[in-house]
């Protein structure tokens, strides 16, 4: 099963660019191209310095019980594409704000992720700017950006059954 879908995933790899251009992107998500977010170090991550890779953006919080699913699988699709121009992120929604309930400060965010996936690269979005901007209103909700910068997938929820993860998304 694992095979087979490391098979569905190269082969989107080759496709992915002209699904791009056939893909119908709404207003909502031509502002994709335009995404800031933040590093767990505080500096500045832009979607747009990505073109050229292919991008997996997942919007997320640790608060959800399928984050415990959501990010391992995620850091497997990472893994599988190391060294391949597919870059793979998790992104927190979650409040950053000091005071506020369920906030988390970016070491804690750290510290969570840490014991789901190590190595996966995770981005914030404390308050809503990117997710909101994509008009999305459910986590997680994932986002394929082809390698010219269009989105060309958008998948909400995670199916926890299929034992899949997420690897059908580059499909």
């Amino acid at each position: 099963m694992f095979k087979r879908s490391i098979w569905l995933i190269a082969s989107m790899l080759i496709w992915l660019p002209l699904l791009g251009a056939a893909c119908h992107v709404s207003s909502a998500h031509v502002e994709a191209l335009q995404l800031k977010l933040r590093t767990l170090n505080g500096d500045t991550f832009f979607l747009s310095d990505q073109r050229g890779k292919v991008v997996v953006l997942a919007f997320g919080s640790v608060r959800t019980p399928l984050a415990g699913q959501t990010i391992p699988a995620l850091a497997r699709l990472a893994s599988h594409y190391a060294g391949h121009e597919v870059a793979v992120y998790w992104v927190s929604i979650d409040s950053a704000k000091a005071g506020v309930k369920g906030s988390l400060t970016d070491a804690e965010l750290q510290a969570v992720t840490a014991r789901y996936a190590p190595k996966l690269t995770i981005l914030r979005d404390p308050e809503k700017i990117a997710f909101n901007s994509l008009q999305f209103d459910a986590v997680p909700t994932v986002i394929v950006v082809s390698r010219q910068g269009e989105l060309v997938r958008e998948y909400v929820g995670f199916d926890a059954e299929s034992k899949r993860g997420y690897s059908e998304l580059l499909t």
